[in-house]
């Protein structure tokens, strides 16, 4: 039996925070594989590592021991700004807040990344970029800017910019953290929808079990470690605003796209996020 394409591959991870006293254990000896073209979850209890783990193999931190590789590159190898490339072109991000630029409209903040990255002219970017906006169903928003849009069409327009560049993996961290119930299934349904019709590789951190349901592959961590790995049976999914996007135990119906979230966005990632410069944060979709 042929083995897997690997997106990303980790052996013995390990990441530590602190000394003597206050030395913290984050990561013991993490061995995982990601097969490309498949939705991974990744869950556990608060402290358990799982955003340790995310940053590690995307290369937006430096474990203590182990090695990561991602799209066939070790990344242990790699400078500071050889790394920011690498995140560059080979790696998508979306995250809890949408991060958009307030002053762009949907297609700029979509374009901005390639735009930054001189990449905007290549062959074929206008047909995938085409692609992606119909698919998440962002045709008729393109020229509204943030505040026009609700928070799900934000998080639609933030995983637009993520795909427009054919990321090797796109790393999804709490996607629906800041969205209400309607809203994260439509997210969701549409991060499986661009596995399966657009053959991206999804790895996504999350303690909600609901979340979960839509993922291929749900990895456990605890303490650090690896307690568990099992398919799932991911959820089927319609185009954007059939009735099934949403989980099996939300309320039945279509998707009201035009509904506003009811929680209020954060202001910034986690600090592990810190761009270096305002560049890099735009390109990794990150707060300025």
């Amino acid at each position: 039996m042929t083995s897997p394409t690997l997106a990303a591959s980790a052996r013995g991870l390990t990441k530590s925070y602190g000394r003597g006293d206050t030395l913290v254990h984050a990561l013991r000896g993490v061995d995982l594989d990601l097969p490309a073209g498949r939705f991974t979850a990744i869950m556990g209890p608060s402290g358990s590592g799982k955003s340790t783990l995310m940053h590690c193999l995307a290369g937006l931190d430096q474990p203590t021991s182990g090695t990561v590789s991602v799209a066939g590159q070790a990344l242990e190898g790699l400078g500071d700004d050889a790394l920011t490339r690498f995140r560059r072109d080979h790696v998508g991000f979306v995250f809890q807040a949408f991060n958009l630029l307030p002053m762009l409209s949907a297609e700029q903040n979509i374009r901005l990344p390639a735009e930054l990255a001189g990449r905007d002219r290549d062959p074929g970017l206008r047909e995938r970029f085409d692609r992606i906006v119909d698919t998440l169903g962002l045709t008729a928003r393109l020229t509204h800017r943030p505040a026009e849009l609700s928070g799900g069409q934000q998080q639609r327009v933030a995983i637009a910019r993520a795909l427009l560049s054919a990321p090797a993996i796109l790393f999804a961290d709490e996607p629906t953290g800041n969205l209400d119930s309607t809203s994260s299934a439509e997210v969701l349904a549409l991060l499986r929808q661009s596995v399966r019709e657009l053959g991206q590789t999804v790895v996504m951190v999350t303690h909600e079990i609901e979340a979960a349901r839509y993922a291929d592959d749900v990895v456990v961590l605890a303490d650090g470690r690896i307690t568990e790995r099992r398919e799932a049976a991911a959820e089927e999914v319609s185009p954007l605003g059939d009735a099934c996007c949403a989980p099996r135990s939300a309320h039945a119906g279509s998707v009201d796209v035009d509904r506003r979230s009811t929680r209020t966005p954060h202001s910034a990632a986690s600090p592990a996020y810190a761009p270096r410069d305002a560049r890099d944060a735009v390109t990794e979709g990150r707060d300025l």
